[in-house]
């Protein structure tokens, strides 16, 4: 499975442009026609860029992938391990706090 933030439907046309892009276009690509289509950086966060490109009649057309190879579970995100590195330390730093302060609230009172 390949992971991007969007859905790609079954009239759009995904592939592998190169190792970091992945390009969807809005419709099946065809000779002698003009179609609009959205970079996926892969390997920058999943920032995108969108364009047009003309398909001549001597254009060679892309091979579309399957859309079932694509998914929005971020769980096949390539920065999945980022985010669940982050996740762990602040969910640490926050009990940390919160147990700090309970012990503070609970047991540092002094009643002369």
């Amino acid at each position: 499975m390949i992971y991007l933030p969007e859905i790609v439907y079954s009239n759009q046309c995904a592939y592998v442009h190169d190792k970091d892009t992945i390009r969807v276009y809005d419709s099946i690509p065809r000779n002698n026609s003009t179609i609009s289509y959205t970079d996926y950086f892969v390997n920058s966060n999943y920032l995108t860029r969108t364009g047009s490109t003309t398909f001549s009649q001597y254009s060679t057309l892309p091979t579309c992938r399957d859309t079932d190879d694509f998914t929005t579970n971020v769980g096949y995100s390539n920065y999945f391990d980022k985010v669940l590195i982050m996740s762990l330390i602040l969910i640490g730093v926050v009990w940390f706090l919160v147990k700090t302060l309970l012990r503070r609230f609970l047991y540092g009172r002094k009643i002369y």
